[in-house]
């Protein structure tokens, strides 16, 4: 019989491991491996690079079409006094944050807003970044984008500010606040793959798709329709950014936001699925591979918070909207990399409301 209805988590695969450990922990089921699998600081021999000078050519965004949201200069608007946890899917290989998501919980009017940041975000950093960035890597395409700010705080910056013990965590949220306004409250990374990989061990993950996604071959990996996914279809149907029919021609695809949209339904799929009892009977196993794939700034003193939120969530007290931010393609460098302008006067987004 499911758990469902007790501890159903905070729809983000993320805190779906928090909130394991915390039940498990409750239980007496050793879960400290998972709950302080945290990041440190990274030994990388780089000198620190002041960055007293700011971090942005252009960081004042105080203007544009969010400039009477509650909290000031933060696009889209989000309430203040709500808690913002930014969820961060990792390619472990490249150290790319590719999948990069703000989960708004508004304790007070009972919202889980999830908004989906594009990681191909153009960041104009000031000059002192811009060259140490060149001294470092030249001038490699793709260096700007936001998903590559947390290497740069790490092996470029060394940065040395924030509430965070990692370098390029900290640098990463720093960005996003001058970016968009979000002032981050903690963060959850996952090696994304080796998450996805665990589908297996939850016996499948099942997904209602609105299309037949294929692969570049013209094979079916996701039919349409409700299916069980196991972990390559999962992966792959998180990670597709671009269609095809069955002759392998490519179709129009709106891309990264295309990406993002999988990704958010699967986050909502899998918090009504893995929770079962038959995985609390595989405790000890399932949580030895979340920890080598999940790291976190949540303490055991603020999980408590969470597992609220969790349990109010589970009562059908909160409402829970899919936002994805979209912006204009921009070549900056004239190098044929395509970047997403955010300047908040360019900037869109669409919200999605009660998809499940």
């Amino acid at each position: 019989m499911k758990i469902k209805r007790s501890i159903k988590a905070v729809l983000i695969i993320s805190i779906i491991c928090l909130i394991f450990g915390g039940l498990y922990f409750k239980y007496g089921i050793p879960a400290l491996n998972l709950l302080w699998n945290q990041y440190g600081k990274e030994e990388t021999g780089v000198v620190p690079v002041d960055v007293n000078g700011g971090i942005l050519k252009s960081p004042d965004n105080t203007t544009g079409p969010n400039s009477t949201n509650t909290i000031n200069a933060t696009y889209p608007p989000l309430p203040a006094g709500s808690t913002n946890i930014l969820l961060i899917g990792a390619d472990a290989a490249a150290g790319l944050t590719d999948t990069m998501i703000i989960a708004n919980i508004d304790q007070n009017s009972k919202v889980i807003k999830l908004v989906s940041l594009p990681r191909d975000s153009y960041i104009d950093y000031s000059d002192t970044i811009d060259n140490a960035i060149t001294k470092k890597w030249g001038n490699s395409p793709g260096l700007y984008k936001l998903n590559n700010a947390a290497s740069v705080g790490t092996y470029v910056l060394n940065y040395q500010q924030g509430i965070f013990e990692n370098q390029g965590i900290n640098f990463l949220c720093e960005i996003i606040k001058q970016s968009f306004g979000y002032e981050i409250n903690d963060y959850i990374r996952v090696n994304f793959d080796g998450f996805i990989e665990m589908v297996d061990l939850f016996g499948g993950v099942r997904i209602y798709s609105d299309e037949t996604i294929r692969e570049s071959n013209g094979s079916v990996v996701v039919p349409e329709g409700w299916s069980t996914l196991n972990s390559y279809q999962a992966l792959y149907y998180a990670r597709a950014r671009y269609r095809y029919d069955a002759n392998g021609k490519n179709l129009p695809s709106p891309g990264d936001a295309y990406r993002k949209k999988h990704q958010l339904t699967m986050i909502v799929n899998m918090c009504d699925q893995v929770v079962t009892s038959e995985n609390i009977l595989r405790a000890d196993k399932i949580l030895n591979g979340l920890s080598k794939n999940v790291h976190h700034s949540i303490s055991t003193d603020n999980l408590s918070s969470y597992l609220s939120v969790a349990s109010d969530y589970a009562k059908d007290k909160y409402t829970v909207k899919m936002t994805l931010i979209n912006g204009p393609t921009i070549d900056p460098f004239g190098d044929g990399c395509s970047y997403v302008s955010i300047d908040l006067n360019d900037l869109t987004y669409t919200e999605v409301e009660g998809l499940w």
